[in-house]
């Protein structure tokens, strides 16, 4: 839904898109924070802020590589390269939580990775500056989701929310002084269309992320949102019909990636339909290996 609706805003500077909308982000995400009752929770100790600093700096990180290298190679190849974060998350996840998966969750996180390695398509033989930005999103990406679970162990998960939409808020600030700013500013719906774009995208998805992160390891969270691309591809056929958005994988912001010169194809290439259809089927096993595995232990 957030891929529909940055759509609206074609054409607004992206350092204004990304400022506006966590601007609001961070507006939604204390408020929400307020009015479920967490604002006792607000309060952190130094080590809380500090790793609600580095999600932000994180996700800025992993959206910065992915605005330039998707302006020195093929965006479709880069937006894949950039799914690979799913890789590095499986390794962390065992690394540094610890954590395992059955027989048959392992089979669907095989599909999955299948899945995502099916849609990577790198262009040329070089290892050029474009796929090494990819992949460092994609690094990034993973460190992002496993400091966010490390987290998670003691903020709640909407106070992380609003404190890491802060964060990114104030990385894309000191960005923008540092590389100059851009005093354009949206009109009208368009203005309105990006603050929806801060509820469904930095604020609805971004807490729905850390509240599955908070109840069930990192591993199957990651891998289950891989699906995110098809309910893209959904949305688009229902409400856009004849264009579509990419899927970067970076998130809301960067949906809006290279919209300024770039135009997307809505209906993907056969062999990308059969490896979005490897990735759901390896959810749908994973998801229901997990159920019988919380059946099996009450839990």
């Amino acid at each position: 839904m957030g891929a529909y609706l940055v759509k609206p805003s074609t054409g607004v500077p992206i350092r204004e898109f990304t400022r506006t909308v966590y601007v609001w982000a961070t507006v939604f995400g204390f408020c929400g924070v307020l009015v479920s009752g967490l604002g006792r929770s607000l309060k952190l100790t130094g080590r809380q802020i500090g790793a609600n600093a580095l999600l932000g700096v994180l996700f800025a990180a992993s959206v910065i590589l992915a605005f330039d290298a998707v302006t020195v190679m093929d965006p479709t190849s880069a937006s894949v390269l950039m799914r690979t974060s799913v890789l590095f998350v499986v390794v962390l996840g065992f690394l540094v939580l610890g954590e395992t998966l059955s027989a048959s969750e392992a089979m669907g996180a095989g599909l999955v990775i299948l899945g995502v390695m099916g849609l990577v398509r790198v262009e040329g033989t070089a290892v050029a500056r474009g796929p090494l930005e990819a992949l460092g999103s994609a690094a990034c990406a993973a460190l992002y989701q496993l400091t966010a679970k490390r987290t998670l162990r003691d903020v709640p998960a909407g106070v992380v929310n609003a404190y890491r939409n802060l964060s990114v808020l104030v990385c894309f600030l000191l960005f923008e002084l540092a590389i100059g700013h851009q005093p354009a500013v949206a009109r009208n719906g368009q203005y309105l269309t990006i603050v929806a774009c801060a509820f469904v995208g930095p604020f609805l998805h971004t807490l729905l992320n850390l509240m599955a992160l908070s109840r069930m390891e990192m591993v199957k969270a990651v891998l289950i949102a891989q699906t995110q691309p098809i309910f893209v591809l959904l949305i688009s056929w229902l409400f856009v019909a004849t264009s579509g958005l990419l899927d970067s994988g970076a998130g809301i912001v960067g949906k809006n990636l290279d919209m300024r010169s770039q135009s997307f194809k809505l209906v993907p290439r056969p062999r990308e339909l059969l490896a979005n259809g490897i990735v759901l089927g390896g959810v749908v096993i994973l998801v229901a290996a997990g159920a019988r595995k919380r059946k099996k232990t009450g839990t």
